[in-house]
């Protein structure tokens, strides 16, 4: 009986632990209401005509509706900025995109299409940990959660189960120490948030050792380029790249948060 007790209680937990990835990490839905539908219509009635600054205002639009898959949006909006010549505007749309379809290989093979066009340096080569990584973030944060809910109900049942088998229970507490380090790399991001990421907009974007346009130059930028932004003030971003680092003013950067 009491092994049937401390099961029960494993489940419970397993549970609440699972109810958490039901916030505002829940997935895109498609859309119900009739204004967006009918600015999904409009749009795709426009980009197949060949008016995509008509296709990107509809679509720019629905943004603005919460019962749309931004994701989605975000990418018809990529590809609209493509057709339309505007290379670094669709590279950052397709960055956004992909915040909310890490797993979508269409987007990623576009994604690489601008940024080949734009002539952008190809990635360094991969270390194991960037391997890691990158596959991490083919997961979104409720799947992550759902992933560490699962193991640590492989890892509970295991190790309450097979108590006579002392290998089972090894492992069962091995899964439940993964996904514990599952749910805590998690918690790290919610509170300390990876640095925010930007893509210049602009054909050439000047660097200056200072936020002051009068200050000395300590770089340049060609649109497309990613960087990092490292801080703000009065209209400035702090940005670091391979080729250098610098303010630069805030408009020329487009915030890969959408």
């Amino acid at each position: 009986m009491s092994r049937l007790r401390t099961l029960v209680v494993c489940l419970g937990a397993v549970w609440l632990l699972a109810c958490g990835a039901s916030d505002a990490w829940a997935s895109d839905a498609s859309s119900s209401d009739p204004a967006s539908a009918a600015l999904v219509e409009r749009a795709a009635r426009a980009y197949d005509a060949g008016r995509w600054d008509e296709a990107s205002d509809a679509l720019a639009l629905l943004l603005g509706h919460d019962d749309v898959s931004r994701g989605l949006v975000l990418a018809d909006l990529g590809a609209c900025a493509f057709r339309r010549g505007r290379d670094a505007t669709a590279v950052l749309c397709f960055r956004r995109a992909l915040r909310h379809l890490p797993r979508d290989a269409g987007l990623r093979a576009d994604l690489a299409v601008a940024r080949r066009k734009l002539g952008l340096e190809p990635p360094r080569e991969e270390t194991f940990a960037d391997s890691l990584g990158r596959l991490l973030a083919l997961l979104t944060p409720r799947e992550h959660l759902l992933l560490a809910a699962g193991l640590e109900l492989a890892g509970l049942l295991l190790f309450v189960l097979a108590r006579t088998r002392p290998v089972l229970r090894r492992i069962g507490a091995a899964l439940v120490l993964l996904a514990l380090l599952g749910v805590g790399r998690l918690l790290v991001e919610r509170l300390d948030p990876p640095p925010v990421e930007g893509v210049l907009l602009t054909d050439i974007g000047v660097l200056h050792a200072e936020p002051d346009a009068e200050a000395p130059e300590s770089g340049t930028l060609r649109a497309g380029d990613e960087v990092v932004v490292t801080a703000r003030r009065d209209g400035w971003l702090s940005v670091v790249h391979p080729r250098g680092e610098g303010w630069i003013a805030a408009h020329l950067v487009g915030l890969v948060e959408d």
